[in-house]
Formats: structure tokens, C-alpha cells, sequence
């Protein structure tokens, strides 16, 4: 995790899918999107192992840039589906190849980066907001990954049906609440098996798994390999 860095970071993200952390809040970005971490911010990010992201990115500093993320309304969240600027950050990454005079090059690199917060501004004002019972089930399973909610648990926070629960989720963010949380918690197993020299049955347990061969079980489907494989490979890499 990254405290207190005095730089902005706009990154697009060109393939693949992965989470950002900033100040507490938790995103997928996948490709299409652009996320942007704001001067100061606590903030960590990471690729999906299965789907791993390919990226553009821009670091900016100044004293202006606060203030331009205020203007375009783009405080307040993180990552901005489907903006249609992959062209200004391939521009941007052309201007840092070219041979310009540093005044020049500063120039043309602040306008681009200028039409970049324009056009996720304005893809955000189009987009239509996702329904708050949406955010509010993605949210309570980002919040709580030390448990496996049920389907019944997710649907009395929000006073609905499981059915509608289900069906909701789909629509939203194409997959059921259970295969999303089980993907965010085999991406956090991966995490803590390469950083970490926790066992196996302890990191089962911090996410929720009492079954520690239930949780291998579920580990294997998804990265073709047992978690204490898993480690090992990462060690040898």
C-alpha cells in the first residue's frame, strides 16, 4: 500500500481486468477503463492473475492538478468505465518518445493530459449510474472477505430476494455475487501465498474458508494448480 504519494496517476487500461484500492474503496477496472489516484491518496492496485492487465499510464504532479480533478468532477471515485481515450494516452506515450524542446514538450504533454480529464469527465456525465442496490452488494462483499456471505445475508442488507439479488449482480457486473467473491478471495489467497509465509488451513481461514481442503478445492479450479503449488512456483519465478 502506498501512502501519501504526491503524484496523480491516470492509468487506461488497454486488456485484461484487475482491483484498485484508494482510501478504503475498493474497484475492478478492466479493459475500456481508466482509473485515477488522486495526489496523496492511500492507494494499492493489482492485476488479475487469470486476465492480467495491459496498461498505459501518466504520472502528473503540480500544484493545478487538485484543482482540474475538482473542476471535471472527478473526485470521489477511482476507476471510470469505458472511456473512449485510449488515442490521448497513446499520444501522450508518442510525445515522450519524440525529439521536442522541453518547453514544447511540456506544453503539448499538459494539453493532452488536459483531453484525457475531459473525456473521462464527459464519459462519465453519459454513462448511467449502476443502481445503488448494486454497489451496496459489491461493496458489502469487498468489505467483508474474512467470511462467505450467503446469498440470503446479501439480500436482507438490502431488503430484497435472493432471486433478485442474483439477478441483479448478473446484470451489473456479469457474473453471480458468489463466483465474484470467490474470485476476490482465490485473488487475495494468490497475494498472501507469494508475500506471505502463512500456511495454507491460516490463509484458508482469513478468508473465510474453515475447510482448508475445501478451499484448496476451490483454489485449484480456478488457477489449475493447489495452493501449496501455487507458492512454490511463485518462490522458483
Amino acid at each position: 500500500v502506498i501512502h501519501g504519494m504526491p503524484l496523480c496517476v491516470a492509468e487506461y487500461v488497454e486488456k485484461g481486468t484487475g482491483t484498485v484500492i484508494v482510501d478504503g474503496k475498493t474497484y475492478t477496472a478492466s479493459a475500456g477503463d481508466v482509473y485515477i489516484i488522486p495526489p496523496g491518496s492511500r492507494h494499492t492496485y493489482y492485476s488479475d492473475a487469470d486476465d492480467p492487465w495491459v496498461k498505459w499510464f501518466i504520472n502528473a504532479h503540480g500544484r493545478v492538478i487538485t484543482p482540474l480533478l475538482e473542476a471535471y468532477g472527478l473526485t470521489g471515485q477511482a476507476v471510470f468505465p469505458a472511456c473512449p481515450v485510449a488515442e490521448s494516452f497513446h499520444e501522450l506515450i508518442r510525445l515522450a518518445a519524440a525529439e521536442l524542446p522541453a518547453e514544447e514538450m511540456m506544453k503539448r504533454c499538459c494539453l493532452t493530459f488536459h483531453e484525457i480529464l475531459m473525456g473521462v469527465s464527459a464519459s462519465r456525465q453519459q454513462a448511467d449510474p449502476l443502481p445503488e442496490d448494486a454497489v451496496a452488494l459489491k461493496n458489502r462483499i469487498d468489505a467483508d472477505m474474512s467470511r462467505v456471505l450467503s446469498i440470503g445475508e446479501l439480500a436482507a442488507g438490502i431488503y430484497r430476494s435472493t432471486d433478485y439479488v442474483i439477478k441483479l449482480f448478473r446484470r451489473c457486473y456479469g457474473e453471480t455475487p458468489y463466483a465474484y467473491a470467490t474470485k476476490r478471495k482465490v485473488q487475495a489467497a494468490c497475494r498472501l501465498l507469494t508475500d506471505t509465509h502463512l500456511p495454507v488451513n491460516e490463509i484458508a481461514g482469513s478468508l473465510g474458508y474453515a475447510d482448508a481442503r475445501y478451499f484448496a478445492h476451490i483454489f485449484r479450479r480456478h488457477m489449475g494448480i493447489s495452493p501449496t503449488a501455487y507458492r512454490r512456483k511463485q518462490r522458483e519465478d
